[in-house]
């Protein structure tokens, strides 16, 4: 990064890797000493400030939970220019206008040693933040060479394949249109197969219309590679669990016990005497089954998180799969849409759901 660039803009639309890019950037500029720290956040559609705050500060050695909330981003500045240090921060899906001051992030004009990193599907958004037009890296789709190194990796195969999968292969990476999240579903569900007929009724579906009622136009062969790969799933469990997923927060990190206690309350996994124990390792399995699919983002600390690109292709195909139920969310009771996954045996656990600390859920 130019010492001249405060804020660099790495712009391009959903699932083409801006994530992946920028923190494996962040780790090499550290690696050769451009930067003494790199610390990053996810900012999403509705920022928190307090957590951008606290994933700033924490892994350079600032608590913050002391101070109230105007010293807060007085305490973070301050750490922020630290005249013996440079520091890059990584802004994460950054969707409009942040306000810098009121986090607590040096300005431009008086930053020091301290650089911006953001990420967003638009380039108005870089605009907006004063990447100039030099300072705005626009990530294209991936070439053809490129999406089929990516879809060899995924899909286990070799760098001199059967004739017949090479030429089935390259049909289906082009359905892709250069998408690694698309690509990278539809490799795993082709993962250790080897018979003609499997291949061709991937790329048949592929082709195939389907309707895509509310889905934009640019993103319908990224909605069909994700519907087809849900369809895949052999068990219905995993894919039920898959949907439920695309219930939280955008961006929100999912533990195991909270997916756990959310399964159990659905009747998705377990009968009544089953002990939690059993519960949960069916959990762990089937969200395993989804981090192998390309389906779920899998953290250093075991917990979980879906895409947005995927959690919006998995609202929309649960949308034929949705029913309204009441959900009491701490003292508010409030209306919520839950995937039409309790059958009728199982739609006692229901109740269960109002004795349990759930975070808000948004549609």
């Amino acid at each position: 990064m130019d010492d001249n660039n405060y804020i660099t803009g790495l712009q391009g639309m959903g699932g083409t890797g801006k994530t992946t890019l920028a923190t494996q950037v962040g780790k090499e500029l550290q690696k050769l000493k451009f930067f003494d720290h790199v610390v990053d956040t996810t900012v999403s559609y509705t920022p928190k400030i307090e957590t951008i705050q606290d994933d700033i500060a924490g892994p350079l050695g600032l608590q913050l939970k002391n101070y109230n909330e105007s010293e807060r981003p007085k305490q973070l500045w301050s750490r922020l220019r630290n005249n013996e240090e440079k520091i890059l921060v990584i802004l994460d899906d950054v969707w409009g206008p942040i306000d810098f001051e009121k986090i607590g992030i040096p300005s431009e004009g008086d930053h020091n040693g301290c650089r911006v990193l953001l990420t967003t599907r638009y380039v108005h958004v870089c605009n907006s933040m004063g990447c100039e037009r030099g300072k705005i890296i626009q990530l294209d789709l991936l070439s053809d060479e490129d999406s089929w190194t990516l879809f060899q990796k995924h899909a286990g195969i070799s760098d001199h394949p059967p004739k017949h999968l090479l030429q089935k292969g390259r049909e289906i990476v082009k359905e892709c249109q250069g998408l690694p999240v698309a690509i990278a579903a539809i490799a795993s569900t082709l993962k250790g197969q080897q018979s003609r007929e499997k291949w061709d009724v991937t790329l048949k579906s592929l082709k195939k219309p389907m309707p895509m009622h509310g889905v934009d136009k640019d993103m319908t062969r990224f909605y069909k590679c994700l519907r087809y790969a849900y369809d895949d799933m052999k068990d219905e469990k995993t894919k039920e669990l898959f949907l439920l997923c695309s219930v939280f927060h955008e961006d929100e990190e999912i533990s195991t016990e909270i997916l756990t206690r959310y399964s159990v309350a659905m009747g998705i996994f377990g009968e009544v005497e089953d002990k939690y124990d059993d519960f949960r390792s069916q959990v762990v399995v089937a969200k395993n089954e989804l981090v192998d699919s390309c389906l779920l983002l899998k953290n250093a600390v075991g917990s979980a998180k879906m895409h947005d690109l995927v959690r919006e292709a998995a609202q929309w195909i649960a949308n034929n799969k949705i029913q309204v139920v009441k959900l009491f969310n701490n003292y508010h009771l409030k209306e919520r849409r839950i995937l039409d996954i309790c059958h009728a045996k199982e739609r006692a656990w229901i109740s269960f759901l109002a004795t349990l600390t759930l975070p808000s859920l948004r549609f």
